[in-house]
Parts: structure tokens; C-alpha cells; sequence
């Protein structure tokens, strides 16, 4: 409750702030105003931050007045910015801003309008390589309120609730509109909303992706934007989102069908990148995974999201991937399965990755290519009490009926509450149980197992 109220607080004050500054810009205006522009030879730091304060106070009379002196807004502001070059007063930093920019900043949409009216270049970048319309996708309000959330409670005058909360929420909401009114005029202006906006070839929605701005994001993909456009890196707005963990902006792109399995130049899929994210939870893998994306999908090195997870230690992550279908008998290019990464780490802080991996795989390997076994496993290593129990379960074929219980989970659909559809067997009762607590059971096995190489290990 008191960080809203002492949000309100400072947004009267900028606002009183704001008052006092328009009411001496006008006292300067008013000066200037008796000797035109053209005849001015000197500028100094007032003339230009004259023509900034307005944009910033939102003084609309002001800001017009101004315009109706020069016949360039671009030209304008190069003049001003030369002249100072050459006097012993340099303008101070920030008002070299180019005024379109300065517009976007603080979202005012008609003098947006204006400024591109008077010739202001929509194109222009500022000092760090950035559009107008880019500044603002970096401006807009990351807060969101739905529309019911808005809603005054009113009765006799009075407000129910806190004002102070009220009052911050449509603060909020009038931002976003004014950001979106400010974009709707670039785009009105023909700018296209998938330009390419910086040296990684990025568009306005990897920039959406990349600070997590759903509301920018939707705006545009609602004005014809292409969610299929791939950086520098070959990477989508739906890749880069995964590879930041911006979770708002995955469930969107999911939402509205963008491509799950496009890959980028390393052959990698989002699923990859959210799988070895700690910023992201296992709902965001299920959320893909039932979506369509390909929960074995392998990049360029054959590594699986289970490899990626497995490598980062993503234990919950792990779990998830097995459960929704994902192999665990994968290997990659160099023969290594996501079994031989774990034990590689000779590390027991993925002890409960090991035994997901292991209940769940059928034709153990803790060989890879060169048939080298992991350095967990050798004399020296922590897993080497159960060195020779792995290595012959590597070699032998499992028995037939670990065999029929794996196949018939995986007919059963993994991914799916199962035990329902084990109860509507034809079978026999022991066989359902069988089905059913065979994962169950092979996990505390392992885990007992493992338990010990622990006590072994830190007695």
C-alpha cells in the first residue's frame, strides 16, 4: 500500500516541478519570440532546451509556437546542436537527444505527430544507434493491468479500496495507450513493424522478446508483425525468449501459434535454451512440449533438451522432460547420453538426475564413442561403488519385460494422466499395478543405491 502511495506522491511532485519550469520557459519564450530564428547568430544552451522543455512539460501551445517558427524540425535542431560546437557553452548531453526521440521517451502522441508533420526524419538515429520507434519499445510501460482490474468501485461518492492503488493502475493504463497511440503514427508513416532496428539484424520483436514487453509485442504482432524472423543468430522472437527466460512473452508467442521448432544457427530450438534456463520453470517446458515443439529435438552436436538440462543441472527440469516423452538413451555426436554428462561431472549434486535417468532408461550407456567410461565412475571417481553394477547393465539387453513396461507407458502417452487409461485395461490386476508403480518403484531403487554411494562418500 505505501509504495503506491509514494509512487502518487512523487508523480504530483514532478508534476508541480514540471508547472514551475513551463511557466519560466514561457517568460524565455516570450523574449525570443521578438527576434526570429533566422536572424539569430549565436545559440546558446536556453534555445534549445526552450524547444525540449516543451516536449518534456507536454506544453502543446509552447511546442506548437515553436514549430511556426522554423520550417525544418530536423534542420532546427542540427543548427542549434552546430552552433554549439563552436561557442565556449557546449549544450549539456541530454538535450543533444534529436527531438522525435525525446517525444518517444516521454510517450506524447501528438507531438509525435507533429514532429513527423514538420519533416522530423523517422529514420534518424540517436547518439547510440537507436530509431525513434525503437526508443520507444524501450520506454513502454513493463507494468500491466487488465481492464477489470481498472474498474472504480463508487457508492455516495466514495471509493472503495485503496485510492492510492487506483489511482497508480490507471496511471499505468494511460501509458500504455499513450505508447501505443505514439507507434500507431510511426506505423502510420509505413514503418514497417518487422524492421530490422540493430547490427544483429533484430526487429522490433526480438526487442519486445529480448525486455519482455507483451503489450509491445501484441501491438505489433496485432499490426501485421512477422514472429517468424530470424536475427544474425538465426534465432526468432520466440528463440531469444526462451534463450533470456522471458516466460510472458513464450506463453504469447505460444498463444498465437508461432513456430516451436524453428532452429537457429547452432541447430538449437527454444525447447533447448528454456531447458538449461534457472530463470525458467518446468510449466514453460510442458507448455512448449504439448504445444508441438519436439522434445528430442538434437542441434548441430546431437545434444538433446534432456543433455542441456542434465549439463546445467536442472534436476526439476530433468523430471519434466522425461515425463513428457523425452529420450533418455540420447546421444550425441560424440556417443555421450545424457547418463555419461551426469556421471562426467563426478559431481553428487545431480544425484536426483541420476536416478530420473536412470528408472527411465532402457538400454543403459555409460560408454561414449571410444567406449571411455565418465571419470565418476573410474577408481577415483564418487560413483565408482556402482561403476561395475552400470557398466554391465550397459553391456547386457535389458530383460524383456523392462521392455513391455516401457513401450507400454509410452503407448499410453507419458505425457498424459496415464493411470486412467491403466484402469480401462483388459488385463489383469497385478499386471495394471505392475504398469502403473513400475517407475515409481525402479526411482526408489536407484535412490536407495545412490544414497549409499552419498554415505560412502561423506560419511
Amino acid at each position: 500500500m505505501g509504495s503506491y502511495a509514494s509512487i502518487c506522491s512523487k508523480i504530483t511532485a514532478e508534476e508541480e516541478k514540471a508547472n514551475d519550469f513551463k511557466n519560466e520557459a514561457d517568460l524565455y519564450f516570450d523574449k525570443l519570440e521578438a527576434s526570429p530564428l533566422k536572424c539569430k547568430r549565436n545559440c546558446d544552451e536556453k534555445d534549445l532546451k526552450l524547444f525540449h522543455s516543451a516536449i518534456i512539460n507536454n506544453n502543446i501551445n509552447q511546442f506548437k509556437r515553436i514549430l511556426r517558427k522554423i520550417d525544418h524540425v530536423d534542420d532546427f535542431f542540427n543548427w542549434c546542436t552546430s552552433q554549439s560546437n563552436g561557442s565556449k557553452h557546449k549544450i549539456n548531453w541530454k538535450l543533444r537527444m534529436p527531438p522525435l526521440h525525446l517525444a518517444c521517451m516521454y510517450r506524447r502522441p501528438e507531438m509525435v505527430d507533429l514532429l513527423l508533420q514538420y519533416g522530423a526524419n523517422p529514420y534518424q538515429k540517436d547518439k547510440f544507434g537507436r530509431y525513434p520507434f525503437t526508443f520507444l519499445l524501450l520506454c513502454w510501460p513493463r507494468l500491466q493491468f487488465g481492464p477489470e482490474e481498472l474498474d472504480k468501485v463508487e457508492l455516495n461518492g466514495a471509493f472503495f479500496g485503496d485510492t492510492a492503488e487506483i489511482y497508480f493502475r490507471n496511471h499505468i493504463q494511460k501509458q500504455h495507450e499513450r505508447t501505443r497511440a505514439c507507434m500507431a503514427h510511426f506505423l502510420d508513416y509505413k514503418i514497417d513493424p518487422s524492421m530490422v532496428v540493430n547490427d544483429s539484424h533484430q526487429t522490433m520483436l526480438h526487442v519486445c522478446a529480448k525486455y519482455n514487453i507483451v503489450a509491445a509485442l501484441q501491438f505489433l504482432v496485432n499490426c501485421g508483425g512477422d514472429v517468424e524472423k530470424t536475427n544474425s543468430e538465426g534465432q526468432t522472437p520466440l528463440i531469444l525468449a526462451c534463450k533470456l527466460s522471458k516466460p510472458d512473452c513464450i506463453y504469447y508467442l505460444i498463444q498465437i501459434q508461432a513456430k516451436l521448432d524453428t532452429r537457429d544457427n547452432y541447430g538449437r530450438i527454444g525447447l533447448h535454451y528454456a531447458a538449461l534456463s534457472n530463470r525458467l520453470n518446468g510449466n514453460v517446458l510442458i507448455a512448449l512440449i504439448r504445444s508441438g515443439s519436439d522434445v528430442n529435438a538434437r542441434d548441430n552436436e546431437g545434444l538433446t533438451p534432456l543433455h542441456f538440462a542434465v549439463m546445467f543441472g536442472q534436476t526439476l527440469k530433468v523430471a519434466v522432460l522425461l515425463d513428457e516423452g523425452a529420450d533418455p538413451d540420447a546421444k550425441n555426436r560424440k556417443g555421450r547420453s545424457p547418463l555419461y554428462i551426469l556421471f562426467n561431472r563426478n559431481s553428487t549434486t545431480g544425484i536426483l538426475c541420476a536416478v530420473h535417468l536412470l528408472a527411465e532408461s532402457v538400454y543403459l550407456s555409460v560408454h561414449n564413442k571410444e567406449r571411455e567410461i565418465p571419470c565418476g565412475l573410474r577408481a577415483n571417481g564418487i560413483y565408482n561403488s556402482l561403476a561395475n553394477t552400470l557398466i554391465d547393465m550397459s553391456c547386457n539387453a535389458p530383460s524383456l519385460s523392462y521392455l513391455c513396461l516401457q513401450r507400454i507407458r509410452r503407448l499410453l502417452g507419458i505425457n498424459k494422466p496415464y493411470s486412467k487409461q491403466i484402469v480401462n485395461l483388459e488385463c489383469p490386476l497385478m499386471i495394471k499395478s505392475l504398469i502403473l508403480n513400475y517407475k515409481w518403484n525402479a526411482r526408489s531403487e536407484w535412490l536407495c543405491r545412490l544414497k549409499k554411494v552419498l554415505y560412502h562418500h561423506n560419511p
